[in-house]
């Protein structure tokens, strides 16, 4: 409990967005996906498109990363549509993409302990 009320009073939401600005100024570009409606098949279309794309760029060494919050959060999303101008379409997610190092991969199970 104490690690938790720790993180808690440490993520405060103004660090938070400190942290999400300079993630942002230190990409190469950022992507937004966005859909016509807020349903299951316009979610999983939007799916399919991230990983046709996130495949094509680590194809080409690009790194990329999630700063979804925006499209995340209902309060910001409103905005976040709203100072896009994307009228009706609805934002799902928000991608930062440029050259970086690539961090070290996250452990992994063995296969065998995963599968029944």
């Amino acid at each position: 409990m104490e690690t938790r009320r720790e993180f808690l009073t440490s993520a405060s939401a103004g660090q938070q967005a400190d942290t999400s600005a300079a993630k942002v100024r230190s990409s190469s570009g950022l992507l937004i996906f966005a859909s016509a409606l807020d349903d299951k098949p316009h979610w999983i279309e939007t799916g399919r498109l991230y990983e046709r794309l996130a495949l094509t760029l680590t194809a080409l060494g690009i790194q990329m990363a999630f700063l979804n919050q925006p499209a995340e959060v209902p309060a910001l999303r409103s905005e976040f549509q709203s100072y896009l101008g994307l009228g009706p379409a609805l934002p799902q997610l928000l991608l930062r993409f440029g050259y970086a190092p690539a961090l070290p991969h996250s452990l992994r199970r063995p296969v065998e302990d995963v599968l029944v």
